[in-house]
Protein backbone atom coordinates (compact mmCIF):
# COMPACT_ATOMS: atom_id res chain seq x y z
CA UNK A 1 0.00 0.00 0.00
CA UNK A 2 1.44 3.22 -0.99
CA UNK A 3 1.23 6.44 1.35
CA UNK A 4 -1.96 8.73 0.52
CA UNK A 5 -2.84 11.73 1.37
CA UNK A 6 -5.58 12.50 3.32
CA UNK A 7 -8.09 14.86 3.70
CA UNK A 8 -7.99 17.70 5.99
CA UNK A 9 -10.69 19.97 6.44
CA UNK A 10 -8.31 23.08 7.88
CA UNK A 11 -6.84 23.13 4.71
CA UNK A 12 -10.22 23.41 2.60
CA UNK A 13 -12.24 26.10 1.19
CA UNK A 14 -14.11 24.77 -1.66
CA UNK A 15 -15.32 21.21 -0.64
CA UNK A 16 -18.54 19.46 -2.04
CA UNK A 17 -19.92 17.05 0.39
CA UNK A 18 -19.33 16.60 4.21
CA UNK A 19 -16.27 14.72 4.28
CA UNK A 20 -15.07 15.08 7.68
CA UNK A 21 -18.66 14.21 8.80
CA UNK A 22 -18.27 11.19 6.68
CA UNK A 23 -14.48 10.31 8.03
CA UNK A 24 -16.38 9.20 11.13
CA UNK A 25 -17.72 5.99 10.09
CA UNK A 26 -14.57 4.57 8.13
CA UNK A 27 -12.97 1.44 8.96
CA UNK A 28 -10.80 -1.06 7.35
CA UNK A 29 -12.63 -4.28 6.43
CA UNK A 30 -11.72 -7.04 7.93
CA UNK A 31 -12.48 -9.61 4.87
CA UNK A 32 -10.54 -9.09 1.62
CA UNK A 33 -13.61 -9.39 -0.63
CA UNK A 34 -16.23 -7.18 1.60
CA UNK A 35 -15.74 -3.43 0.34
CA UNK A 36 -19.33 -3.14 -0.90
CA UNK A 37 -20.39 -4.25 2.66
CA UNK A 38 -18.28 -2.26 4.35
CA UNK A 39 -18.95 1.09 2.43
CA UNK A 40 -22.88 0.51 3.06
CA UNK A 41 -21.90 0.05 6.59
CA UNK A 42 -20.81 3.37 6.30
CA UNK A 43 -23.68 5.08 4.76
CA UNK A 44 -26.06 3.25 7.16
CA UNK A 45 -24.23 4.57 9.88
CA UNK A 46 -24.27 8.19 8.97
CA UNK A 47 -27.60 8.30 7.58
CA UNK A 48 -29.42 6.13 11.11
CA UNK A 49 -27.25 7.49 14.17
CA UNK A 50 -26.52 3.32 14.76
CA UNK A 51 -23.64 1.25 14.54
CA UNK A 52 -23.13 -1.82 12.27
CA UNK A 53 -21.30 -5.12 12.66
CA UNK A 54 -19.84 -5.88 9.39
CA UNK A 55 -19.80 -9.78 10.17
CA UNK A 56 -23.57 -9.31 10.25
CA UNK A 57 -23.87 -7.49 7.54
CA UNK A 58 -21.39 -9.48 5.86
CA UNK A 59 -23.72 -12.78 6.81
CA UNK A 60 -27.33 -11.13 5.86
CA UNK A 61 -25.14 -10.42 2.43
CA UNK A 62 -24.69 -13.87 1.96
CA UNK A 63 -28.06 -15.20 3.20
CA UNK A 64 -29.23 -13.10 0.80
CA UNK A 65 -27.29 -13.78 -2.29
CA UNK A 66 -25.90 -10.20 -2.39
CA UNK A 67 -22.60 -10.71 -1.61
CA UNK A 68 -20.48 -13.98 -2.27
CA UNK A 69 -17.43 -15.05 0.01
CA UNK A 70 -14.38 -14.92 -1.76
CA UNK A 71 -15.78 -13.29 -4.88
CA UNK A 72 -17.79 -10.36 -3.42
CA UNK A 73 -20.73 -7.93 -4.35
CA UNK A 74 -21.58 -8.28 -8.28
CA UNK A 75 -22.57 -4.44 -9.39
CA UNK A 76 -26.12 -4.67 -9.45
CA UNK A 77 -26.19 -5.71 -5.59
CA UNK A 78 -24.23 -3.03 -4.10
CA UNK A 79 -26.90 -0.93 -2.51
CA UNK A 80 -28.90 -4.22 -1.36
CA UNK A 81 -28.07 -3.74 1.81
CA UNK A 82 -29.19 -0.22 2.28
CA UNK A 83 -32.40 -1.17 0.76
CA UNK A 84 -33.37 -4.03 3.14
CA UNK A 85 -32.55 -1.57 6.12
CA UNK A 86 -35.04 0.95 4.28
CA UNK A 87 -32.50 3.31 2.74
CA UNK A 88 -33.98 3.76 -0.58
CA UNK A 89 -30.80 4.11 -3.70
CA UNK A 90 -30.49 4.58 -7.14
CA UNK A 91 -27.99 3.07 -9.55
CA UNK A 92 -26.58 4.54 -12.39
CA UNK A 93 -24.17 3.89 -15.09
CA UNK A 94 -22.36 6.12 -17.34
CA UNK A 95 -22.37 8.99 -13.88
CA UNK A 96 -19.96 11.46 -14.45
CA UNK A 97 -18.22 13.40 -11.62
CA UNK A 98 -21.33 16.35 -11.88
CA UNK A 99 -23.65 13.60 -11.38
CA UNK A 100 -21.35 12.44 -7.49
CA UNK A 101 -21.49 16.55 -6.79
CA UNK A 102 -24.92 17.10 -7.20
CA UNK A 103 -25.96 13.86 -5.02
CA UNK A 104 -23.37 15.45 -2.56
CA UNK A 105 -24.32 18.54 -2.82
CA UNK A 106 -27.70 17.38 -2.01
CA UNK A 107 -27.04 15.41 1.38
CA UNK A 108 -27.16 12.24 -0.01
CA UNK A 109 -24.17 9.46 0.31
CA UNK A 110 -22.58 7.97 -3.18
CA UNK A 111 -20.58 4.95 -3.30
CA UNK A 112 -18.97 3.75 -6.63
CA UNK A 113 -17.11 0.72 -7.81
CA UNK A 114 -13.28 1.63 -9.22
CA UNK A 115 -10.27 -0.53 -10.19
CA UNK A 116 -8.06 0.16 -6.85
CA UNK A 117 -5.05 -1.02 -8.87
CA UNK A 118 -5.66 2.77 -10.08
CA UNK A 119 -5.92 4.46 -7.23
CA UNK A 120 -3.60 2.79 -4.94
CA UNK A 121 -0.51 2.80 -7.51
CA UNK A 122 0.56 6.44 -8.50
CA UNK A 123 0.39 6.30 -12.45
CA UNK A 124 -0.95 3.50 -13.03
CA UNK A 125 -4.41 3.77 -15.96
CA UNK A 126 -6.83 2.19 -17.42
CA UNK A 127 -4.13 1.69 -20.36
CA UNK A 128 -2.36 -0.49 -18.13
CA UNK A 129 -5.59 -2.75 -17.80
CA UNK A 130 -5.97 -6.27 -18.96
CA UNK A 131 -6.91 -7.09 -22.06
CA UNK A 132 -9.48 -9.73 -21.49
CA UNK A 133 -10.94 -6.86 -18.86
CA UNK A 134 -13.63 -5.61 -21.39
CA UNK A 135 -13.95 -8.86 -23.46
CA UNK A 136 -16.90 -9.54 -25.51
CA UNK A 137 -17.15 -5.44 -25.04
CA UNK A 138 -18.55 -5.60 -21.42
CA UNK A 139 -16.92 -3.06 -19.32
CA UNK A 140 -16.87 -3.30 -15.62
CA UNK A 141 -14.86 -6.20 -15.79
CA UNK A 142 -11.70 -4.39 -14.40
CA UNK A 143 -13.32 -3.09 -11.81
CA UNK A 144 -12.28 -4.73 -8.28
CA UNK A 145 -13.60 -2.38 -5.50
CA UNK A 146 -16.30 -0.53 -4.06
CA UNK A 147 -15.67 3.02 -2.04
CA UNK A 148 -17.88 5.89 -0.61
CA UNK A 149 -17.23 9.34 -2.15
CA UNK A 150 -17.68 11.75 0.57
CA UNK A 151 -16.49 14.82 -1.43
CA UNK A 152 -14.53 16.63 -4.04
CA UNK A 153 -12.04 19.29 -2.79
CA UNK A 154 -11.66 21.87 -5.47
CA UNK A 155 -9.92 24.36 -3.09
CA UNK A 156 -6.54 24.13 -5.55
CA UNK A 157 -8.18 24.70 -8.94
CA UNK A 158 -5.83 23.47 -11.02
CA UNK A 159 -5.67 19.88 -8.83
CA UNK A 160 -9.21 19.03 -7.99
CA UNK A 161 -9.27 15.98 -5.47
CA UNK A 162 -11.90 13.04 -5.31
CA UNK A 163 -12.38 12.46 -1.13
CA UNK A 164 -12.86 8.73 -0.50
CA UNK A 165 -13.66 6.20 2.58
CA UNK A 166 -11.76 3.13 0.80
CA UNK A 167 -12.41 0.55 3.12
CA UNK A 168 -9.57 -1.16 1.76
CA UNK A 169 -6.88 0.64 2.42
CA UNK A 170 -5.32 1.41 5.29
CA UNK A 171 -4.67 4.79 4.94
CA UNK A 172 -8.49 4.82 3.17
CA UNK A 173 -10.20 7.16 6.30
CA UNK A 174 -10.49 10.42 3.58
CA UNK A 175 -8.26 9.46 1.09
CA UNK A 176 -7.18 12.00 -1.71
CA UNK A 177 -7.04 10.93 -5.13
CA UNK A 178 -6.48 13.34 -8.11
CA UNK A 179 -9.79 13.90 -10.15
CA UNK A 180 -8.46 12.55 -13.23
CA UNK A 181 -7.03 9.19 -11.85
CA UNK A 182 -10.32 8.55 -9.97
CA UNK A 183 -11.87 9.16 -13.21
CA UNK A 184 -9.68 6.94 -14.51
CA UNK A 185 -10.52 4.13 -12.17
CA UNK A 186 -13.87 4.64 -12.04
CA UNK A 187 -14.75 4.20 -15.66
CA UNK A 188 -13.48 0.40 -15.42
CA UNK A 189 -16.65 0.29 -14.23
CA UNK A 190 -18.66 1.74 -16.59
CA UNK A 191 -19.07 4.42 -14.15
CA UNK A 192 -21.43 2.67 -12.31
CA UNK A 193 -22.54 4.48 -8.89
CA UNK A 194 -25.42 3.88 -6.20
CA UNK A 195 -26.47 6.90 -4.46
CA UNK A 196 -28.99 7.31 -1.63
CA UNK A 197 -32.49 8.91 -2.67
Amino acid sequence: YPDHANFDPSAATNVVGEPADDMEYWHQQTYPDTCAVVSQEYILESLTGQEFDEDELRQEAIDNGWYTPGAGTPLGQMGAILEAHGIEVERSSGASIDDIEAKLESGDKVMVAIDADETWEAGRSSADDSPVGDANGIPGQDANHAVEVIGVDRSDPDNPMVILNDPGHPDGKGMLVPLAEFEDAWEDSGNYMVATA
